[in-house]
């Protein structure tokens, strides 16, 4: 066994504090008294109702798809619309289940009403896609 010696003493670590001195009081900015600004309206109102709905995606049987974009009919629903698409929850032993598929994007926009639904999987998927959308 080879014994091995530091040929210098190991370096000295001192830290010291640079920050505020401790009597000074730490105050947040996000705390602070004044206008604060409101997402969606005026404070007090509630914003536009979404439109919302449940869809299933179909994917062609045999060695299955890696990429699916379908519309879908969605009354009320106009082009000037945000629109959001999800997954949606199943049973543990559904076939296309969000533990089971491999997705790389969900994205969902906007028609005349319609909504129109586009994925892509990193590993192909065969079968029906449950999926829940929204658009405000």
């Amino acid at each position: 066994m080879i014994l091995l010696q530091w040929r210098r003493p190991p370096p000295a670590i001192r830290t010291a504090w640079r920050g505020p001195g401790r009597a000074t009081p730490m105050t947040d900015p996000a705390l602070a008294s004044g206008p604060r600004a409101a997402i969606i309206g005026p404070p007090g109102a509630a914003g536009p109702a979404p439109k919302t709905g449940q869809v299933v995606l179909p994917l062609p049987g045999g060695g299955g798809d890696i990429h699916a974009e379908q519309s879908f009919p969605a009354p009320g629903v106009t082009p000037e619309m945000r629109a959001f698409a999800a997954l949606e929850l199943t049973d543990d032993d559904a076939e296309n289940g969000p533990e089971w598929l491999v997705v790389s994007s969900l994205a969902a926009r906007t028609g005349q009403n319609s909504i129109t639904i586009l994925i892509s999987l990193a590993e192909p998927a065969s079968g029906p896609i449950p999926l829940i959308w929204s658009a405000v």
